[in-house]
């Protein structure tokens, strides 16, 4: 085939496809992903740093090997002259008419989610990357990746929430969750999947980079499919990271995939993809244990070191990065593992010393001030069960069971609890601050002030709304947060932790707050007096939230700083697995 363009990575890619073809399909090259290489593949304009690649090349490619044998696959982001994702969005589109109509892609499912993933005012990281899985008789299955932030990284959770409602896959949101369970700052959702194929065949597929991931994390995750393989997982992981056990604590998330088909809500599988560079020194190693996780898997090693072999433009002991992934799948008529291969275009990373597992949960250090700041400006109410509630027709059943499950968590112990946090820190400014906030609390001496007084009177302001009994489940919720605080704020034995956690209950109280009061000014049958707690508490919230940047400042470096960290972490985490739990009970799946 003559190929016309001139575009220096288009021909790398190009001759890459065709080393790599021959030694995976056995045949010559045909002529359409050479043409998709054509019209998809173009260098970056300056300053735009794609993120296909750690070394920002804007094309990726893989070898995905299975019980029925083996697959070239392209991962590329098209460019446009402009380095704004405005242009790289324009860019993207084109190359989707033209898949559409030379390829015969499918387009529909993606004008679906559209709305919520590309749009018009876009706010994520990149807007639409193509991967193409090339058949051996040339024929191309196209898939469109998306970015979860496209409408800010907030809001990330609703948007593929909305995404999945849009494609009539709503119900597997709670799948989706648990596997984000986390909260956004260690697991983020990192990007949505659509193949550009016939409906009943297509798979829809939600990533999560999981930061300072366990083991165990992971095994729950393999849980929540249909196909998973705690044991198959494990050998993966055995021989890409050296552990069955313990956290992986690289810079390089781990990241991971469920994928649902057509409708069905329930996970199919879970994806794995193991930073392979950042555990292994070099190339070489990297291959080694590419090697070992085929084997493992019950696959030929062979094609995939052929492949390797036929890529390679360097020595594999000369750098790192050359090989960057390797994932693993378990599926029903087996394994499968990719080996993903960088062009290195851009860069060649030299060998490293790499990482092992660790034993303990490694921890993060640096002031606490940017972790406050971080979740003022992405709000806990733009959770997805706070947006639904929003969304929907008011209903006070579903309000009455919020602030239940907020009894039973946090307003019927949080004095006693804060009481034992100033009580064990030593550093009298921080005590200070803390013992403020007490004293809102019990009401200034006046019991009937009390906070948690007023609270028990709006919750009895709502007793009709109230199923009698309530169904078994309801408060389970508030029950294992409240176990989650009573761990922080009194079971540990170091107070700085419940100085961390209070952090992050002040920040997210004035959040919900301020959400709650929104939702209950839709309703016009509850007295003023019912609701004295829920406007005491958003004008109060405005003044702890500042206390808190002051409080956040104040804590000493060393260990207690470390602590704090823990804290904030700890609860960061437990009041967004609050709201997920709140979502599975109020809507089921």
């Amino acid at each position: 085939m003559t190929r016309p363009v001139t575009d220096p990575l288009s021909i790398a890619c190009a001759d890459a496809l065709l080393r790599l073809w021959p030694r995976l399909y056995r045949d010559a090259t045909p002529d359409d992903p050479l043409a998709w290489i054509e019209r998809a593949v173009r260098s970056s304009p300056a300053g735009w740093r794609s993120l296909v690649s750690d070394d920002h090349t804007p094309v990726e490619l893989s070898v995905a090997c299975g019980p029925e044998g083996e697959t070239l696959r392209l991962l590329v982001e098209a460019q446009a002259d402009e380095p704004t994702t405005a242009a790289q969005m324009a860019a993207a589109l084109s190359v989707q008419r033209w898949a559409c109509d030379r390829l015969g892609a499918r387009g529909e499912r993606l004008d679906a989610i559209a709305p919520w993933l590309l749009p018009d005012a876009h706010r994520g990281r990149f807007a639409l990357w193509h991967a193409a899985v090339f058949r051996p008789d040339g024929a191309i299955d196209l898939k469109a990746y998306l970015d979860p932030a496209a409408r800010g990284a907030s809001r990330a959770a609703e948007t593929v929430e909305r995404s999945l409602e849009a494609l009539g896959l709503l119900r597997a949101w709670p799948a989706v969750a648990s596997l984000a369970g986390r909260g956004p700052s260690l697991d983020r959702l990192s990007f949505f999947s659509i193949d550009l194929v016939e409906p009943t065949r297509a798979r829809t597929k939600v990533y999560v980079s999981k930061h300072r991931a366990s083991v165990d994390e992971l095994r729950a995750a393999a849980r929540l499919a249909r196909h998973g393989d705690e044991d198959a997982l494990l050998a993966h992981l055995e021989a890409t990271v050296g552990a069955r056990e313990g956290y992986l604590p690289a810079s390089l998330p781990i990241v991971t995939c469920l994928d649902f088909v057509a409708d069905d809500p329930t996970p199919q599988h879970l994806t794995v993809h193991v930073p392979v560079r950042a555990y292994a020194p070099h190339d070489a190693e990297a291959m080694s244990r590419a090697r070992a996780a085929l084997r493992a898997a019950g696959l030929a090693p062979r094609p995939a070191e052929e492949a390797v072999a036929g890529f390679a433009r360097r020595e594999l002991d000369a750098g790192s990065g050359m090989i960057p992934y390797v994932s693993h799948r378990s599926e029903a008529a087996g394994r499968r593992v990719t080996v993903y291969l960088s062009l290195e275009a851009a860069r060649i990373d030299a060998p490293h010393a790499g990482v092992a597992a660790a034993v303990e949960r490694p921890s993060s250090a640096g002031p606490i001030a940017p972790l406050v700041e971080a979740l003022a400006s992405a709000p806990i109410t733009h959770h997805p069960f706070l947006q639904r509630l929003a969304r929907e027709p008011l209903a006070m059943p579903r309000l009455a069971l919020v602030l239940l499950n907020f009894q039973a968590a946090i307003t019927r112990d949080f004095a006693r609890r804060l009481a034992q946090t100033v009580a064990r820190v030593d550093d009298e400014a921080v005590r200070s601050i803390l013992a403020k906030q007490l004293d809102d609390e019990l009401g200034h001496g006046d019991p009937d002030a009390a906070h948690r007084l007023l609270f028990d009177r709006f919750v009895e302001g709502l007793h009709d709304h109230v199923p009698d009994p309530l169904p078994e489940g309801h408060l389970a919720p508030g029950q294992r947060l409240a176990e989650t605080l009573e761990h922080l704020y009194v079971r540990e034995p170091n107070g700085w932790v419940g100085v961390g956690a209070t952090l992050v209950m002040e920040v997210f109280g004035q959040q919900v707050d301020a959400f709650l009061g929104e939702q209950f000014r839709r309703q016009s049958e509850l007295p003023a007096s019912v609701l004295e707690w829920l406007t005491l508490h958003e004008e109060l919230e405005h003044d702890h939230v500042e206390e808190v940047f002051t409080l956040a400042r104040r804590i000493p470096e060393g260990d207690a700083r470390a602590r704090a960290r823990d804290g904030v972490e700890a609860l960061a985490t437990a009041g967004w697995a609050f709201f997920d739990d709140l979502y599975r009970v109020v809507w089921p799946s």
